[in-house]
């Protein structure tokens, strides 16, 4: 119960009741209310997200085992460790093609090699 005199938001009073109860504000919304009245409905959707993290937090041992898969799967999609393989895998397979064009290239025939690949190049830049 409220006192007559005990402020309820900064500013305001509650005014004596008439009635059986002196001590009740007559007509006015409880505090909780006009909290509520204030925040318009961004501060019912808070309070409604705290509450229902709070049942969470209260329930959480009997949710666990049924957002256990779940939330290992989320954590390891947000990890990217399996993005940075897949890249290094197919670094790997492009690579690949020049350690073999190297090992053709860097083999006995180095020189005509190299020889072969001026004259192509000189070729093609000849001609445009």
């Amino acid at each position: 119960e409220v006192a007559a005199d005990v402020p309820l938001l900064p500013g305001e009073y509650a005014a004596a009741g008439e009635g059986d109860n002196p001590q009740k504000p007559v007509g006015q919304p409880r505090l909780y209310e006009r909290v509520l009245q204030r925040e318009g409905g961004r501060g019912q959707k808070q309070r409604g997200v705290q509450a229902g993290g709070g049942i969470l937090a209260w329930q959480e041992r009997n949710i666990r085992r049924y957002l256990r898969l779940p939330l290992t799967v989320l954590h390891d999609l947000l990890r990217l460790e399996w993005l940075y393989a897949a890249l290094a895998g197919a670094l790997d397979k492009g690579v690949g093609m020049l350690r073999t064009a190297d090992e053709i290239v860097e083999g006995a025939g180095a020189l005509l090699w190299s020889w072969l690949l001026f004259l192509l190049v000189l070729l093609l830049t000849w001609r445009m």
